[in-house]
């Protein structure tokens, strides 16, 4: 598991470890931390452990989807950044929102990623707020 070979605080590791062996991903996951600390890696393994496709071990690192996401060009899988503009204006936080209620492309689910959530405004955390309570079948 990929989680293995990521350094980081071990408790984290052990609880992430417990929740994919027990194929129980919740719909959101907080990652927290200073700035180079591994944040977005964290965050790509487990975008790769849910898109994986593999029936035996996930993220199998072989499969076209863990391959795609190892990349970051999987389809089902989209990052926003808070440090680019725009990146979480209200009109994007709307266009997430409207795209998590559409099937995935190729996966069985759908992976937002967002970086430097401190930066979203409020206008755009209420809009957010919807979709991160109740998000669709098949939305990490």
């Amino acid at each position: 598991m990929l989680l293995n070979e990521f350094i980081s605080n071990d408790t984290v590791k052990d609880e992430l470890s417990e929740i994919m062996s027990n194929n129980s991903v919740p719909h959101a996951i907080i990652i927290e931390g200073a700035k180079g600390t591994g944040r977005k890696t964290l965050a790509m393994i487990i975008a790769q452990y849910c898109v994986c496709s593999s029936d035996t071990q996930r993220p199998c690192r072989v499969c076209s989807d863990c391959k795609k996401a190892e990349q970051e060009i999987h389809p089902d899988i989209s990052v926003f950044d808070g440090n680019n503009a725009g990146a979480y204006s209200i009109d994007a936080i709307r266009n997430i929102r409207s795209s998590a209620f559409i099937k995935p492309n190729e996966a069985h689910s759908k992976v937002y990623i967002l970086l430097n959530c401190d930066k979203m405004l409020a206008p755009a955390q209420n809009a957010f707020l919807k979709v991160l309570e109740e998000p669709p079948e098949n939305v990490v």
